[in-house]
């Protein structure tokens, strides 16, 4: 086993590319939910590399990939996951623990700011795309300059 623990990447929703393969995304699944779990929030891990239930609830809901490097690691297990000893357990705890502590969120988006008749709207900049697009559609149509709205 190897001495390195990697952290999957926790992308945002909408920067997370599409697995459009139903039996890739079945087996990366399999292989996903049988990780050791990690800590009490939903952590698993492999050994070498640790995931959130946000990497599966994605994958299994929206078809959304998780991190590549952790994608093709699976793949080149032909995702079959190893037993995790005690051990190894142990380390990727500590892992987990130190990344949750030194995590860095997103950089902060800024409000969408926008004017309608009755005034000014001042939305969360970090909208889906889904949530940005019905915002476009009931104020029609797409913003031309970001963060602003005449």
């Amino acid at each position: 086993m190897s001495s390195s623990i990697f952290i999957a990447r926790q992308d945002r929703e909408e920067d997370r590319p599409r697995l459009p393969d139903p039996k890739e995304r079945a087996r990366l699944l399999t292989y996903l939910g049988q990780g050791r779990p990690v800590g009490a929030d939903g952590a698993r891990t492999d050994g070498v590399w640790i995931w959130t239930e946000t990497d599966l609830r994605h994958l299994r809901d929206r078809a959304l990939r998780p991190d590549p490097e952790l994608c093709r690691h699976a793949a080149a297990r032909r995702y079959v996951p190893p037993q995790v000893d005690e051990t190894t357990a142990v380390r990727a705890e500590r892992a987990w623990q130190a990344a949750l502590l030194t995590r860095t969120p997103h950089p902060a988006t800024p409000p969408i700011v926008t004017g309608t008749e009755a005034g000014t709207l001042t939305v969360a900049g970090d909208l889906t795309a889904r949530e940005r697009a019905i915002l476009d559609e009931m104020l029609g149509g797409p913003d031309e300059t970001p963060g602003r709205r005449p």
